[in-house]
């Protein structure tokens, strides 16, 4: 996400820096006011990414711990259960999707359209 961020900031169009120095702007004012506002879509993809290899991460987590999805996941394989292992593996696809669909694409939809990078 920091990268993402980072990149977002250095690639502001010039065009935009050129006219906030016009109108005065300097230093932390010119960072603030223009820079990252117009990194705002940089850091949501950087936000989304995050998210994803969080997500995985903790999965990961919990294949290796003692409690959550991952492990009763394992102990469901080890058991056979292969009905709670699909169940298991359900339910984390659909918590990855409500994520995505209910909070990250909306977001992005009112950044992009605030921004004008879409209709």
């Amino acid at each position: 996400m920091t990268m993402n961020m980072r990149m977002g900031i250095k690639n502001v169009q010039p065009i935009l820096i050129r006219a906030a120095r016009t109108m005065g702007y300097k230093g932390s004012e010119l960072v603030w006011k223009v820079m990252i506002p117009a990194s705002i879509p940089a850091a949501l993809t950087g936000a989304r990414l995050a998210w994803a290899f969080g997500w995985r991460a903790l999965m990961a987590g919990e294949l290796l711990g003692r409690g959550g999805l991952g492990r009763t996941l394992l102990d469901a394989r080890d058991m056979f259960n292969m009905d709670l292992v699909i169940a298991i593996m359900v339910i984390i696809s659909v918590i990855g999707l409500i994520v995505e669909y209910l909070i990250f694409a909306p977001m992005e939809k009112k950044v992009m359209t605030r921004w004008g990078l879409t209709k």
